[in-house]
């Protein structure tokens, strides 16, 4: 398992234990003094103006809309999946987000 994946599954598991300790269940949490694996920060890496054009180019012509979609509204792969036709207005410009999948 990735570290960040541990990370996420200790902080729960942690959290839980801590309310059964508060509620008295348990004297002593034993998440007590364990540490985490360490998870590397990375920084994000944006794509060029270059390097969308020719992720575009490169799909078929049908997905086209979706990667620049994609990259001018900053939406998410289940955002853009959930968009319909009546969440868009192309006249006024402006897409309205109202379910993901």
């Amino acid at each position: 398992m990735a570290p960040s994946s541990v990370h996420r599954k200790y902080r729960l598991l942690r959290r839980l234990l801590q309310v059964a300790v508060d509620k008295g269940v348990i004297a002593r949490s034993p998440c007590s003094g364990v540490q985490p694996p360490r998870v590397e920060v990375e920084e994000m890496r944006f794509l060029t103006a270059a390097e969308v054009v020719t992720l575009a180019e490169a799909m078929d012509p049908w997905f086209r809309p979706l990667v620049y979609t994609a990259v001018e509204t900053g939406m998410g792969w289940s955002e853009l999946v959930g968009l319909r036709r009546y969440n868009m207005d192309l006249l006024r410009r402006s897409i309205a987000v109202t379910e993901q999948l």
